[in-house]
C-alpha cells in the first residue's frame, strides 16, 4: 500500500459538507472495470498510485507457471494500457528464479518509480526494492542495475511499503522474521540505491512490539516524523497498532505509550493496514475488528500524539458490517472532503470488493441491491459499494484519489478453476444533497471481463497454448460451422493485446514498433569487423542509431542507410573483439510520432583474440546478492547478459559477426491455415524467447476478417536445470550455458533439436531439483565440467573443445606403444613381462 500525506482538512466534516458516495466509472475499462491478466500462472495487484498527468500506475506480481516476478503496468484514464511505458504497457522483471513479488509502488519528485516487495531464494525471502524511469525501463544508476536486494534477517524479510522523500530518500517499511516472530523494520536508502549508514543502526531500526509484528504502511508526517501502522501479536491476541520514528531513525518515546499506539478497547481483537494524515497530524488507519471469520471493517482515528481521537465516533473507531462474513479495509486515501477506504467484504464462499465512503450526513447504503443504513454509530456516515469480478474471491488491496472526484482501487480476482487477474476499478463520487436516503449504488457483480483481452466472434473458439518452448509454441482453434463460408483462416499472434492481420504499412499515427532488431556479420579479419545493423517497424518510418542510451530521437547523429519504409538496416566498420550495444529510435513518417525508448541491437564481436565484458556485466551478475562468490564473479565477468533487457520489454537481440547471421525473433505475426468450418491447430515459430505473447483464431468472410477469444502465453528463456541447481537465471553458470546455446546449438539443426527436447523434459526435472538441497549441489557439481567446456567454447572457440580429445587419444596411442612394468618401459605392448 503507497504511502502518501494527504491533506484532509478535517476528519470530523461540517454539518453543511455535501454527502458523497461512490458509483463505477462507466468511461473507464467495462463499466469501470478492468482486469489484466499477464504470464501463464495469473497475475495479482497489489499497490496503485495516481500520477500527476492522470495515469494509472499499478505494481504486483505475475506467475510464469513456476515462480512470481516483479509486474508494473500503466493505465490510461479510460482503462486501456499506456503504450508509452516500456513500448507495452506492461514490465515484467525477475530478480530470481523463485518468487519474487511487488508489494508497494511510489514515485519519486524526478518521476522515477519505485517498487518494493521481496527477492526469494530456495531458504527465505529478502528485501527487493527496484527502481524504473519513467518510461518503465529499469534505471541501471540505482542499485545494480536497478535492484538493490538487503537480507535482514536470517529468514523471510519482506517490504510491504515504500515512500519517497523530498530530497530523494527512500522510506521502506516491512518485517523480518526472527527464531520466534517477525520484527517491525523501517530503513532508509539513499538515491542511489545504497542503506543510509547513519539512518538508525545502519540503515535499519528493528522493533519487537509483541511476540509478532507485521507492519504495513509508511507514512512522513511532520517534522520529519516517520510513521508505521500494522497489527502486533501478544500471543493472546491480535492488536492493529502505529508506530512513531524520529528522522534519525529511532523510536519516538512521547507517541502513544512508548512509541507505540494502540486502540483504546485492549480487549477485541483488530487489524491495522494501510493509512492517512490529515494537515495536523492526525491519523486514521484502514483495518478490521473482530477474530478471522467474524471480522468487520474498520477505521481507527488517532491524534498526532498517539492517542485514540475520540471525536472520531466510538472510541476512536467507525465499525461498518457489510459482509455475512469477514470483511476488512485494507488501504485508505482521501478525496477531496470524503474519506475513502478499500479492501473486500465476503458472502458465503464469495469476496468482492468493498470500497466504504465516509463523509457527514444522513445516508444508506446498498449492497447486494438490498438498502441497509450503516451502523457507524457517530457523526461520520458510511456509503458501501461491492463490486464483483469473478464468482471466486475478489480482494482490493490498496486504493488511490486520482482527484476530488475519482478514485481507483486494485486488487486481485481469483476465480475458481481459472488463473487471477489483477483487477482494477474506478470510482466517480457523486455528491448529493445532504439528508439523501437512498443513493442507490447497486452492486456490480459480474463474470470475469476484460477489455484488454478481446472475449472476439462467439462462432471463432482459440484455445489454450500447448507445448510452448523457447521459440515455439502450438495454438489450437476452431471455426464453427454457423460462422458462414470461411474463405481463411489461421492465427494471428504479438506482444500486444488483441493482435491484428496487417496486410501493409498502416495509417497508424502514433510511434513506430520496432521488431526483428539484429546484427549479422559482412566481413571479419584478424583485427577488425564489420556488422550489418537492421530493425523492421509496422509502418514506414525512418530510423537513427547511437552507442549512446536514453538519447532522444532529434539528437541521435547517425541515420540508417537504408531507411524511410518498414525495412530498416545500417553497415558498421572497423569493429574490435568485444561485447556491442547499438541504441535505435524510429519516427512516424505520415505523423512525426517518435519512439520515447530505445530499442537496442546487442552483439559480440569475435575475431580470434581474447576479449573482457564491459564492467556493467559484473552488476547484472550481483543482482541475486548472496548466491555468488567473488570467485565466481571473475568468471563471470567474461561474459554479458541480455536478460535484464528482454524481461523489462526492451527489444534486445543477442547476434554475432562471426560470420554467422543472429536468428531475427518475431514479435508478432500470423499463420494460414487454409479455410472452412472445423478444427485446426497452428505451430507458432521462431518466437522472441522470454516473451509474453497474446494470441487468437481469426477467419475471413465474404472479405471481412473476423477474430475469436484472446490466449496468452510466455515462451521460455531459461536453462531451467541450471537455473533450479544454482538458484538464480542471473548466475555466472547459468550465463556461460545461455551464452554457449546461443551462439553454438541454435545455428546449426542438430543443435536445435538438442534444445528442443531439452526444453519438453526439463522444466519437471528443474522442478523436483529446485526443492532439494542436496540435489541442487549435486547437479551443481555434475555441470562443472560442462560449465568448463562451453566457458572455453566461448572464449577461444569451438575447436577448443578438440584438444581434450585429442589429448586422450595421444594417451592412449603412448599407452599402446610403450607399456609400462615395474619402472621399466617394454619394447612392446604385445609382449608380457613377468616378475
Amino acid at each position: 500500500m503507497t504511502a502518501r500525506l494527504l491533506v484532509l482538512g478535517t476528519l470530523i466534516l461540517s454539518a453543511a459538507a455535501p454527502v458523497s458516495a461512490a458509483v463505477l466509472d462507466s468511461s473507464f475499462g467495462h463499466d469501470g472495470r478492468v482486469a489484466v491478466e499477464l504470464g501463464t500462472g495469473g497475475s495479482r495487484a497489489n499497490a496503485v498510485l495516481a500520477q500527476p498527468d492522470g495515469k494509472i500506475l499499478v505494481a504486483g506480481s505475475s506467475s510464469n507457471g513456476a515462480d512470481r516476478d516483479f509486474m508494473l503496468f500503466r493505465l490510461l484514464p479510460d482503462g486501456s494500457l499506456d503504450q508509452e511505458f516500456n513500448q507495452t504497457g506492461t514490465v515484467i522483471t525477475p530478480l530470481s528464479s523463485f518468487d519474487d513479488e511487488a508489494l508497494s509502488v511510489a514515485l519519486q519528485p524526478d518521476g522515477k518509480i519505485l517498487a518494493a516487495g521481496y527477492s526469494s531464494s530456495d531458504k527465505d525471502r529478502d528485501f527487493a526494492l527496484v527502481r524504473y524511469n519513467s518510461d518503465g525501463s529499469l534505471d541501471q544508476s540505482f542499485g545494480k542495475n536497478g535492484v538493490a536486494v538487503s537480507p535482514v534477517g536470517s529468514s523471510h524479510d519482506e517490504i510491504t511499503d515504500v515512500a519517497a522523500q523530498a530530497d530523494g530518500g527512500i522510506i521502506i517499511t516491512g518485517s523480518a522474521q526472527g527464531s520466534s516472530g517477525r520484527a517491525v523494520v523501517l530503513g532508509r536508502y539513499l538515491p542511489n540505491g545504497t542503506l543510509d549508514a547513519t539512518f538508525a543502526e545502519k540503515g535499519f531500526a528493528l522493533s519487537m512490539v509483541g511476540v509478532d509484528a507485521q507492519a504495513e504502511s509508511v507514512a512522513l508526517g511532520n517534522n520529519g516524523q516517520l510513521l508505521v501502522s500494522g497489527t502486533y501479536s501478544d500471543g493472546q491476541r491480535r492488536s492493529l497498532m502505529v508506530l512513531s520514528f524520529a528522522s534519525s531513525g529511532h523510536l519516538n518515546q512521547n507517541f502513544g505509550e512508548k512509541g507505540v499506539a494502540v486502540p483504546a478497547d485492549s480487549s477485541t481483537f483488530s487489524e491495522g493496514y494501510g493509512m492517512v494524515l490529515n494537515d495536523k497530524g492526525g491519523i486514521v488507519v484502514a483495518g478490521s475488528v473482530g477474530k478471522e471469520g467474524a471480522r468487520d471493517a474498520a477505521l481507527f482515528g488517532f491524534t498526532a500524539e498517539g492517542r485514540p481521537d475520540s471525536s472520531f465516533e466510538q472510541n476512536g473507531v467507525l465499525v461498518s458490517s457489510a459482509g455475512e462474513g469477514d470483511d476488512a479495509l485494507l488501504d485508505v486515501t482521501a478525496a477531496g472532503e470524503t474519506l475513502s477506504a478499500a479492501g473486500f467484504k465476503t458472502t458465503g464462499e464469495q469476496r468482492e470488493f468493498l470500497l466504504v465512503t465516509y463523509h457527514k450526513g444522513t445516508a444508506q447504503e446498498n449492497i447486494g441491491g438490498s438498502s441497509l443504513a450503516m451502523q457507524t454509530g457517530g457523526q461520520l456516515q458510511a456509503d458501501a459499494l461491492s463490486t464483483g469480478f469473478s464468482s471466486g474471491k475478489d480482494t482490493s488491496t490498496a486504493i488511490a484519489a486520482l482527484s476530488a472526484t475519482s478514485l481507483v482501487a486494485v486488487g486481485e480476482s481469483a476465480a475458481e478453476q481459472a488463473q487471477s487477474s489483477a483487477a482494477v476499478s474506478k470510482y466517480a463520487l457523486n455528491t448529493v444533497g445532504s439528508g439523501a436516503t437512498n443513493l442507490n449504488l447497486n452492486s456490480a457483480s459480474s463474470t470475469n471481463t476484460n477489455t484488454l483481452l478481446d472475449q472476439g466472434n462467439q462462432y471463432l473458439v482459440t484455445e489454450e497454448p500447448y507445448e510452448v518452448t523457447r521459440t515455439t509454441a502450438i495454438v489450437p482453434a476452431k471455426v464453427l460451422e454457423s460462422l458462414g463460408n470461411v474463405t481463411a483462416r489461421g492465427i494471428v499472434f504479438g506482444t500486444m493485446p488483441n493482435p491484428m492481420l496487417t496486410n501493409s504499412a498502416s495509417a497508424n499515427t502514433g510511434a513506430p514498433a520496432v521488431t526483428n532488431n539484429s546484427a549479422s556479420s559482412t566481413s571479419s579479419n584478424s583485427s577488425t569487423a564489420s556488422a550489418n545493423l537492421s530493425l523492421t517497424t509496422d509502418i514506414n518510418a525512418t530510423c537513427k542509431y547511437g552507442t549512446t542510451a536514453g538519447v532522444s530521437y532529434e539528437n541521435i547523429e547517425n541515420t540508417f542507410s537504408t531507411t524511410g519504409t518498414t525495412i530498416h538496416s545500417q553497415i558498421v566498420t572497423g569493429l574490435t573483439n568485444g561485447y556491442r550495444t547499438y541504441y535505435a529510435r524510429c519516427k512516424n513518417i505520415s505523423s512525426g510520432v517518435t519512439n520515447t525508448t530505445d530499442t537496442e541491437i546487442s552483439f559480440t564481436v569475435t575475431t580470434g583474440t581474447a576479449y573482457t565484458a564491459p564492467e556493467h556485466s559484473q552488476q547484472l551478475i550481483a543482482v541475486s546478492g548472496k548466491i555468488m562468490s567473488g570467485a565466481l564473479q571473475n568468471v563471470g565477468s567474461l561474459f554479458v547478459s541480455t536478460a535484464f533487457a528482454q524481461t523489462t520489454g526492451v527489444t534486445a537481440t543477442t547476434g554475432s559477426t562471426n560470420n554467422t547471421t543472429a536468428t531475427n525473433f518475431l514479435e508478432k505475426g500470423s499463420t494460414s491455415e487454409g479455410s472452412g468450418s472445423g478444427a485446426f491447430s497452428s505451430k507458432l515459430t521462431n518466437l522472441k524467447p522470454g516473451t509474453f505473447f497474446y494470441a487468437r483464431a481469426y477467419a475471413t468472410v465474404g472479405g471481412v476478417t473476423y477474430y475469436g477469444n484472446q490466449v496468452g502465453f510466455r515462451t521460455a528463456d531459461s536453462c531451467f536445470i541450471a537455473t533450479a541447481a544454482y538458484g538464480s537465471m542471473f548466475h555466472p553458470s547459468v550465463q556461460v550455458l545461455r551464452e554457449f546455446r546461443d551462439h553454438f546449438l541454435s545455428k546449426n539443426s542438430l543443435g536445435q533439436r538438442l534444445t528442443e527436447l531439452y526444453y519438453s523434459y526439463s522444466p519437471s526435472v528443474a522442478d523436483l531439483i529446485s526443492r532439494h538441497g542436496e540435489l541442487r549441489f549435486a547437479v551443481r557439481m555434475l555441470l562443472l565440467p560442462v560449465t568448463g567446456a562451453a566457458w572455453m567454447a566461448l572464449y577461444f572457440g569451438l575447436w577448443i573443445l578438440l584438444l581434450p580429445v585429442a589429448a586422450l587419444l595421444g594417451v592412449w596411442f603412448l599407452l599402446r606403444k610403450f607399456k609400462v612394468c615395474h619402472g621399466q618401459a617394454c619394447l612392446s605392448p604385445d609382449h608380457a613381462v613377468n616378475d
